[in-house]
């Protein structure tokens, strides 16, 4: 019998399985369609293995003071990256995988008082975006042959087609203070915050030390929310907001945490207890002073389960995964139901 590696793997946002042969064959796609494929055992007699085959439904959620309402939504919205309001709170955009075999998700954009949807650039599909401040472009990556990625520049208009940012893929690109882009990008084993022009021109490193993930920017692009390495004696990567004018990154809670900014830049939500099945999980919304100056935190950061006491004029939010809006009383979510089977799939 030849030896295979048998594996799940993403692809154009869903999970399947895929074989490789030992030890330097080419990975074969064993399943695929619109289903979710979770976890593997193979039957000993090499002939069938089991998965757990799922069906994920998400749409977003709106909560203003009538309460919470969908919006419709003609496929699933992806959590990762999240949605983003527009500076003014009246649109949300958001990458939307519809059923159809072959395609990845698209970016689309939602009007909040209307509900009306639409894609921003129809048959482009994305890994990741970030709109301009002003909201009339749109920064994003797609997924190369190969496996590589590549930053693209586009305006919302689409009055010119897309151009590729330099040769060089990425992740997670921001629009900057200045307007070059930020993104991550892997160098051998460890990722790094990089930074270039949208001619392509100016790659540099922003910090010397590298990074786990990016998390977001604040509004008015001067601070990044990421994940760093975990510090000497801690279990879990540090969550910093750091400059991108220039200075020490700042320590915003003692594990790890998801931090976002409402789309005003007058608040940053710190979540403080994980959604479980019976709740939402919980945030901290606290104020920002003039200019994005963010309050005195914690020296060692924000514990988890915190009160709103532990910064002054901070105040609870009853829950933990969010998309803020331009005040503490609009915001968004996505809400997302899986159903799964345990299913036995013959092998090739």
């Amino acid at each position: 019998m030849v030896p295979r590696m048998y594996f799940n793997a993403d692809l154009r946002g869903r999970s399947h399985l895929w074989r490789q042969r030992f030890p330097d064959g080419s990975p074969e796609q064993i399943t695929s369609g619109p289903t979710d494929d979770q976890g593997l055992a193979v039957e000993p007699s090499g002939n069938s293995l089991i998965t757990s085959v799922g069906v994920h439904e998400s749409e977003i959620w709106i909560h203003d003071p009538t309460g919470d309402r969908p919006l419709s939504s003609e496929g699933e919205v992806i959590n990762y990256p999240p949605p983003v309001f527009s500076q003014d709170g009246a649109v949300l955009y958001y990458l939307l995988h519809r059923e159809r075999e072959g395609s990845g998700p698209e970016l689309w954009r939602t009007t909040v008082e209307s509900g009306k949807s639409e894609p921003v650039f129809p048959g482009i599909s994305m890994l990741d975006f970030d709109v301009s401040p002003d909201g009339k472009s749109v920064v994003y990556v797609t997924s190369e042959p190969g496996g590589k990625t590549q930053l693209w520049l586009a305006p919302v208009d689409r009055s010119s087609p897309p151009r590729r940012v330099g040769n060089r893929g990425g992740l997670s690109p921001h629009f900057g203070p200045q307007g070059q882009i930020v993104f991550e990008r892997t160098e051998g084993n460890a990722n790094y915050l990089e930074q270039i022009r949208p001619d392509g021109s100016g790659l540099s490193k922003v910090v010397p030390y590298s990074i786990v993930e990016i998390q977001g920017i604040s509004p008015g692009r001067r601070w990044l929310m990421a994940a760093v390495p975990a510090p000497p004696g801690a279990d879990a990567p540090a969550i910093m907001a750091i400059p991108l004018d220039g200075g020490p990154p700042r320590r915003v809670c003692t594990g790890y945490c998801i931090a976002t900014w409402s789309s005003s830049g007058k608040f940053i939500f710190i979540s403080v207890e994980a959604p479980s099945r019976t709740s939402p999980g919980r945030s901290l919304a606290i104020p920002v002073g003039p200019g994005e100056t963010l309050p005195t935190l914690p020296r060692n950061g924000i514990e988890a389960m915190a009160d709103a006491n532990v910064v002054p004029g901070a105040q609870s939010v009853p829950r933990a995964v969010l998309i803020p809006g331009a005040d503490l009383d609009h915001y968004a979510y996505v809400k997302t139901t899986v159903h799964r089977n345990l299913y036995r799939v013959s092998l090739p």
